[in-house]
This record gives C-alpha cells, sequence and structure tokens, in this order.
C-alpha cells in the first residue's frame, strides 16, 4: 500500500521517469518570515537562484554572503565558496554542529547555509526523493482535515523519519 500511494504522488507530480530526466532544478527564491530574525541572520529581499540536484543530495544558493560567492551543501557536509570552487568556509557533518543547540541560538552563515540547503533540497525534490534509493516508505493513519481525508506515508533513511500527508 506505501509504495502504491508514493506512486500515485510521483505521477501527480509528473512522475519518476520525467523527473529522472533532469540532473538539476532551479527556482528563484526569496526568503523571508521570521526565523532569519531569530537566528541573529536577518534577510534582505535580493532574489537568488537555488539549483539542486535531482539524483543525489546537493544544492547551492546563488549569490551567498557576496556577489561571487554560492554555497554547496552535500549529504554530509556545507561551503561556502567563490564562483571558481574555492572554498571560504566549510562544515563537515553539520548536523552534529548543530546538535543540541537552543531553539534560539544564533546561527553562523555556514549553520544558515546548511539549513537553506537541507530545507530547499527537500522542498524543491519532494515527493521524488523519498524514491531514492536508502529510502523506506511506510504508510501512516490517515489525516482528517475539515472534510478531507489524506493518506500519509512516513518515509526516510531510517532511523530518521519525515512525514507526508498527500
Amino acid at each position: 500500500m506505501a509504495r502504491e500511494l508514493l506512486e500515485k504522488a510521483l505521477a501527480a507530480h509528473g512522475g519518476l521517469a520525467r523527473w529522472s530526466c533532469f540532473a538539476t532544478v532551479q527556482a528563484t527564491i526569496v526568503t523571508c518570515g521570521q526565523l532569519f530574525g531569530l537566528k541573529g541572520t536577518p534577510q534582505d529581499p535580493t532574489p537568488r537562484r537555488m539549483t539542486v540536484a535531482t539524483q543525489r543530495e546537493w544544492a547551492s544558493v546563488f549569490p551567498y554572503g557576496a556577489d561571487d560567492q554560492r554555497t554547496g551543501f552535500r549529504a554530509n557536509g556545507i561551503a561556502v565558496e567563490k564562483l571558481d570552487g574555492t572554498v571560504v568556509k566549510e562544515r563537515l557533518r553539520p548536523s552534529e554542529h548543530a546538535e543540541g543547540k537552543a531553539v534560539d541560538a544564533s546561527w553562523d552563515v555556514v549553520d544558515r547555509a546548511y539549513f537553506n540547503g537541507y530545507g530547499l533540497w527537500t522542498y524543491l525534490t519532494a515527493p521524488f526523493h523519498f524514491a531514492m534509493p536508502g529510502f523506506a516508505v511506510e504508510e501512516i493513519e490517515p489525516w482528517h482535515e475539515d472534510d478531507e481525508l489524506w493518506r500519509g506515508l512516513r518515509t526516510g533513511n531510517y532511523p530518521s523519519h519525515k512525514e507526508a500527508h498527500i
């Protein structure tokens, strides 16, 4: 049942075969909200280009910090780099750096780059990354909202889970 529900979600978004034709997707983004101010890194309204890989966990935001810099997010690291690839700042295993910190703890530029990378990679690749090798899916209890019933999936590269109601 869970695989059938995932296949239905993938088909509703154009299908896995179509998605697999692309190596990357891009979006122009303007981020805002209270989170960045709370973290001590307020956002300006400059549009940025977000590029994400479709077949692996990788993302980049440009410009980032300066007109000649971008981010390079990957599964186990984050970097702020010059356009020629020269690393300005880097952190390996950034999720470990964030563990145990208070919700209102300040971020440095690398923390913010990591948040942008994993968050926007997830936003721009869902539900397709749930079909990547290493992900498991299981159907969870349906979600009731108003007069609608939404079937739900628990997905993830266990032991961590992400839930999606579709």
